[in-house]
């Protein structure tokens, strides 16, 4: 059985026998200066997104981490056309045939 399959069929005995198992490890995660301190990350990522948001729609494309904004000439968003026109003029040709220019570069 997959490990969700499992687990609700453990539940489901567990719940069906009134029985529960807790074990000294479990639920670390859920102490409440690890929830505190899970809550207090989240806000400093939010602020951190807030001062250098990337989906302010201002700029096309920018560096969350850096603030740098990408020149004009940064074509990423067209890699797959990109490299579909390199493929075909690859069609019928040896790698060692074709001359891979600059410009058909993302």
């Amino acid at each position: 059985m997959s490990r969700p399959v499992c687990l609700s069929v453990n539940s489901a005995m567990q719940e069906l026998e009134s029985v529960t198992y807790v074990g000294s490890d479990q639920h670390k995660e859920a102490t409440r200066l690890r929830v505190k301190r899970d809550a207090e990350d989240v806000e400093s990522m939010l602020l951190f997104l807030r001062e250098r948001s990337p989906f302010d729609g201002t700029q096309p494309l920018r560096n969350i981490a850096t603030g740098l904004v990408a020149s004009d000439n940064v074509n990423c968003d067209n890699a797959r056309n990109v490299g579909i026109d390199i493929l075909t003029k690859l069609e019928g040709k040896s790698v060692v045939e074709y001359t891979f220019r600059k410009k058909m570069t993302v």
